[in-house]
């Protein structure tokens, strides 16, 4: 059975809270572009999108590797040349 997608979700993290909680300016205006943005949206089922990506977004970068043995994390110290 495939799940069908009900979030709509954003590739790049937006970080509206904390610019707004930051009260900073530029960081809000930032995070609404990003939120806003649809090229930055994709879309999810709802249990991937509130326990896989909001585990990586809470870590900050992600875990697991390629089939390749490459990690997924593009900041890996293994994947800097």
């Amino acid at each position: 059975m495939i799940a069908s997608s009900r979030v709509v979700d954003h590739k790049i993290r937006h970080g509206l809270k904390d610019a707004i909680k930051s009260g900073n300016k530029a960081a809000i205006a930032r995070a609404q572009k990003l939120f806003w943005d649809q090229g930055n949206w994709q879309a999810l089922c709802k249990v991937h999108h509130d326990s896989t990506k909001q585990r990586v977004e809470k870590r900050g970068h992600e875990i697991g590797c390629s089939e390749q043995g490459i990690p997924l994390d593009p900041g890996h110290h293994w994947t800097q040349g």
